[in-house]
């Protein structure tokens, strides 16, 4: 009698083993990631993690789809996401990244939602250098010099730059430049280089040809080659003899139609003789009186844009 109970308890304890088995079948709980970065953003920069916790085994994290394609990866194992392509990271393009992320367990697959909401932040600032100190430090509506290598930068890698008001090919340094002797003219190159509408003047340059040159002036206009001239900032830093390069900090003036370049210069500037357009007057004016169809061209360029990155 003992030997049958003893066998019925062990067949009971059996089953009872079994049914609770049976009713806790494996889990896999996901959580969506939703974050916050700034754009400019570094390659293989972590950004936050798809985390999953469960009873399926081990888990497999892969990304099924991302919108830009390519701008994140994510590690099979820990579900950190991290910077795949930087140039997506682009504020004014795209300021929000998603991404659909697989999660799998032995037996169970889930889906995770990245979302990721840039910042805006200042691009003429993480595009500079050696300058990015002195623009930092000034205020809005100051011209910093910057370096010729970041000004190419400026103009490589910011959205829709235009270079206005001179062309390369008639931007020339070399030792045939002429040099333009006059106490302060205001002058624009008439050679329809002119500013897209709605755009803003970011940078400049000029090519002067004496030292310690003083007081010269970037001026815009929307009104007409000829007049409607005001200053775009404040005065330009003195500088000496050679090319120079400016960015300016903070601009929010738009040239909602299509604009024009012109630059005070009060002092000697660099020109090149090559029989085009210019309109000028004597001293620091809104309007060009003087119009030489057939006279030179002046070195001096700025870089716009129609979409706004600071």
């Amino acid at each position: 009698m003992k030997i049958l109970k003893r066998t019925l308890l062990l067949l009971t304890v059996s089953v009872l083993a079994f049914s609770c088995s049976s009713d806790d079948p494996a889990t896999l709980n996901i959580n969506d990631a939703n974050i916050t970065a700034d754009e400019n953003q570094a390659i293989e920069a972590v950004l936050g993690t798809v985390t999953a916790t469960g009873t399926d085994g081990t888990f497999a994290y892969s990304i099924a789809s991302q919108s830009p394609v390519g701008a994140i990866a994510i590690d099979a194992v820990t579900g950190v996401i991290t910077v795949a392509d930087a140039s997506t990271f682009d504020f004014e393009t795209n300021p929000t990244i998603t991404a659909t992320v697989d999660v799998m367990g032995n037996s169970i697959t889930e889906t995770a939602q990245v979302t990721i909401s840039l910042n805006d932040m200042d691009d003429l600032e993480f595009l500079l250098s050696s300058s990015k100190v002195a623009y930092t430090a000034a205020s809005d509506g100051a011209w910093i010099e910057i370096t010729k290598t970041e000004y190419d930068n400026l103009a490589l890698k910011l959205n829709e730059v235009s270079k206005v008001a001179t062309e390369e090919s008639d931007y020339l340094t070399d030792d045939t430049l002429i040099k333009a002797n006059a106490p302060t003219f205001t002058l624009a190159n008439g050679n329809g280089i002119n500013i897209p509408a709605d755009s803003y003047v970011f940078a400049f340059r000029f090519y002067s040809k004496s030292d310690n040159h003083a007081g010269n002036k970037v001026k815009v206009s929307e009104t007409d080659i000829k007049t409607g001239y005001s200053d775009l900032g404040g005065v330009l830093p003195t500088v000496d003899q050679g090319d120079h390069f400016f960015i300016l900090k903070g601009n929010n003036i738009k040239i909602t139609n299509m604009g024009y370049l012109a630059y005070l210069f009060n002092g000697d500037a660099g020109y090149n003789n090559n029989d085009k357009r210019i309109l000028y007057s004597s001293g620091d004016t809104s309007s060009l009186d003087s119009d030489s169809p057939n006279n030179s061209t002046f070195l001096y360029q700025g870089l716009s844009t129609t979409q706004k990155q600071w």
